[in-house]
């Protein structure tokens, strides 16, 4: 759902994330790859307009990750699925 938020809104849900995390904690989590992934599967174009994946890119998920004050803020993995790439990211909370 990451991707439905709007900007301002993923850097407050981040930021808050962060504030909750105990120090040394994980935040995991997936959502669809942003446009310049690999092929979307069958379903994403009727699912999600290119608008809404075009700021989801994965290296500005990772900045807004940082900029929220989470560590080592990393994409582990991209998979397709028939509604689209997603993309797995992980952080920690600072110790």
């Amino acid at each position: 759902m990451f991707h439905h938020l709007e900007r301002d809104e993923q850097v407050q849900a981040l930021r808050e994330i962060a504030r909750v995390l105990r120090p040394g904690g994980r935040l995991a989590f997936l959502d669809f790859a942003g446009p310049d992934s690999r092929a979307h599967g069958a379903l994403g174009p009727l699912l999600h307009s290119h608008r809404r994946l075009s700021g989801n890119s994965a290296a500005r998920v990772l900045d807004l990750i940082a900029a929220a004050g989470l560590q080592q803020a990393t994409q582990i993995r991209e998979q397709a699925t028939i509604v689209g790439r997603v993309a797995f990211y992980q952080a920690s909370a600072r110790s």
